[in-house]
């Protein structure tokens, strides 16, 4: 007798695995989502490390405690002590429960993981693309799943360029590299350029890590893994002085676009502002913003800044020089209000970075929670 399976492989509802994106730790406190809502506990065992990856069913599997890779016990990884890396990020291998790749060295290569086994169980694999050229070109990347609901894209990029990787069951696959069009002339750091996705992933923002008040806007297309910019627009300050963009992103429902801004006026007062724009037929309209928050700090300079899009239906945006995060909450009309008290946390550095998880894990299925994406089947065994 033998067996053959039809390698159709069945798409596992990527989409739907809201668990990946159900735990957050922010020094001491954890913090975990649901539908329901969202929930803190201080636990002083995350003091010093953060979550790197959560299963499908909310189970933290694995954690970096500041040397090595762990697991949800804090053991360290059998073969992880070449991890020591805090810039390390894990991609499921697609079609596996139990296998991720676990990239080091800023992303540029990479190690295969059994998280049943708690160990590496492949040699290092370098991305050669970056063999020759400065990382400082691409030190930022974006993780989300292709339309296929089964590989993922990894985009390497910098405020110039971008280079694509599809993932897949077999491999990392290089996609080739595209040039940014940007026109912004007031940045310090060109270099520093950070690209985030919206909730669903067909839209994105862009802003500078720097002394800019530049934001760009467009279409994101999961298929190609190619950005569309539809607008790209220096922000008007206010009160004088000059105003620096930490972050930009989109409301759940893609009608709005929030700048978290940091304004030096001409007394000298440092002030954080979360600022809102309509988008209108298709583009923000600067033209008419909104302020939602402004309150004045006692300091300024880099400034670390997170978004998470809360399993619950809010937005929460961490400051981790104010060592505090924000909730933003959705009323009528596409309006949104600022609970700026939500949690406030020791400044240790530690905790959990959006950036580390695939964007789309905060999208729903597109397919239906119950099934699985319509281009895969599930395997067909035949027996003989």
């Amino acid at each position: 007798m033998w067996i053959l399976a039809i390698l159709n492989v069945f798409c596992h509802s990527v989409f739907s695995q809201s668990g990946h994106v159900s735990k957050w730790n922010f020094s001491q406190y954890l913090v975990s989502f649901d539908a329901g809502g969202v929930h803190v506990e201080e636990d002083e065992s995350f003091e010093d490390k953060f979550i790197m990856y959560v299963d499908a069913d909310g189970k933290i599997k694995l954690v970096y405690d500041g040397f090595r890779i762990c697991n949800e016990k804090f053991e360290p990884v059998v073969g992880s002590e070449m991890l020591n890396d805090s810039e390390s990020f894990v991609v499921p291998v697609p079609g596996s429960a139990n296998l991720v790749y676990c990239f080091v060295s800023g992303g540029f290569e990479y190690y295969l993981l059994d998280l049943e086994k708690n160990e590496i169980v492949s040699d290092r694999v370098p991305l050669s693309e970056f063999e020759n050229i400065p990382l400082t070109e691409v030190c930022r990347y974006i993780l989300v799943h292709h339309a296929n609901c089964n590989d993922v894209w990894l985009i390497h990029y910098g405020s110039e360029v971008m280079y694509k990787y599809l993932i897949t069951s077999i491999g990392v696959e290089y996609r080739g590299m595209e040039f940014i069009n940007n026109k912004v002339t007031n940045a310090m750091e060109p270099c520093v350029f950070f690209i985030r996705l919206s909730r669903d992933c067909k839209h994105y923002t862009a802003s500078y890590i720097g002394k800019s008040e530049d934001v760009h806007y467009g279409d994101f297309d999961m298929e190609t893994g190619c950005f569309y910019k539809k607008s790209e627009c220096e922000i008007p300050t206010r009160h004088g002085g000059t105003r620096e963009v930490i972050t930009s992103f989109v409301s759940v429902d893609n009608q709005t676009i929030f700048l978290y801004c940091e304004l030096i006026n001409e007394e000298h007062q440092f002030r954080r502002e979360i600022l809102s724009v309509d988008i209108v037929n298709g583009v923000p309209d600067y033209e008419n913003f909104h302020v939602l928050y402004s309150t004045v700090t006692h300091g300024f300079g880099y400034v670390s800044s997170d978004v998470i899009y809360g399993l619950d239906g809010n937005i929460y945006l961490s400051d981790h020089a104010m060592c505090k995060i924000f909730k933003l909450i959705p009323t009528a009309g596409s309006k949104y209000t600022v609970e700026d008290d939500f949690l406030t946390f020791p400044l240790t550095g530690s905790g959990t970075i959006s950036e580390m998880f695939l964007a789309d894990w905060f999208s729903p299925n597109p397919c239906g929670e119950d099934f699985p994406c319509p281009e895969k089947k599930k395997i067909k065994i035949i027996c003989e």
